[in-house]
């Protein structure tokens, strides 16, 4: 109805129009402007608001491929860790079992050789050896001190003995810390991923909060408008019927109105505020 008021002023001619038409089509013009401004702000904040989320989601994209490549970096390094520790284990091994083989056959020479003598020796004196190995001596058990004959002491040693025995390789000591160092690999990149959900959330949040204090603050902007039109309106109104009441222009039963005023009086209230 506002906008028909208007087109029908914008009709007549500026020096027929009274005061009060005047005012009501440059106020009518006024909230038209402020119309079209407030659906441009909003026009233009979708526009914000979609660049925003694309780039988020560009972002996101970009951080998830960050962290799948981080990922495939770290698997890298675990399987390079892991072939390195394979190959350390194995030249370990290595080494224990040709330490092992050369420690038997040092024995198994010096074994030999003790028997060679023992033979030389026994086929030097053959008289003294046939006496010797007529006779079979008993073994000759070792006698311990006696402050270790206690039974305490011999459970406390044969326990340290066995602690000893119990004593991690180096191999598991190799294998337990490619363990950790993968566990800790693992949590990085889970704690990064929950960081980043976080940061998204609550630059989502944000854009919400944004957005509705926009929207309050044209409705209010809005409101105040429509409110200020409708005082000026009402303020002319009163205005012009205490004029027609003092010329003697008001009809004996109410007061005159106007086709201008009519029209007013015929806009919805919903409208009017």
């Amino acid at each position: 109805m506002a906008d028909d008021v208007a087109a029908e002023l914008e009709k007549m001619d500026p020096a027929k129009m009274s005061a009060f038409q005047k005012l009501q089509l440059e106020q009518a013009k006024m909230l038209q402007e402020q119309q079209d401004f407030l659906k441009q702000q909003e026009e233009m904040q979708k526009n914000r608001a979609l660049e925003q989320q694309k780039a988020l989601q560009q972002q996101y994209q970009w951080q998830q491929e960050q962290q799948q490549l981080a990922a495939q970096r770290a698997e890298e390094e675990r399987k390079r860790k892991a072939e390195k520790e394979a190959a350390e284990a194995k030249r370990l091994e290595e080494e224990r079992a040709e330490r092992k083989r050369r420690e038997e056959e040092a024995d198994r020479k010096r074994e030999e050789a003790a028997a060679a003598a023992e033979a030389k020796r026994r086929k030097a004196f053959p008289a003294k050896f046939a006496a010797l190995n007529a006779k079979v001596k008993p073994k000759e058990e070792k006698v311990l001190p006696k402050h270790e004959r206690d039974p305490t002491v011999a459970f406390w040693r044969k326990r340290s003995v066995n602690k000893d025995k119990e004593k991690p390789s180096e191999l598991d000591n190799i294998e337990e810390a490619g363990k950790a160092q993968r566990s800790k690999a693992a949590d990085r990149v889970e704690q990064a991923k929950r960081e980043q959900e976080e940061r998204i959330r609550l630059a989502k949040l944000k854009q919400a909060e944004e957005k509705a204090r926009l929207e309050r603050e044209a409705d209010e902007k809005v409101r105040a408008i429509k409110n200020k039109i409708e005082r000026d309106i009402t303020d002319l109104k009163a205005e012009s019927e205490e004029k027609a009441r003092r010329t003697g222009q008001a009809r004996p039963g109410g007061r005159a109105r106007s086709p201008l005023t009519a029209c007013i009086a015929a806009i919805p209230q919903t409208t009017r505020s």
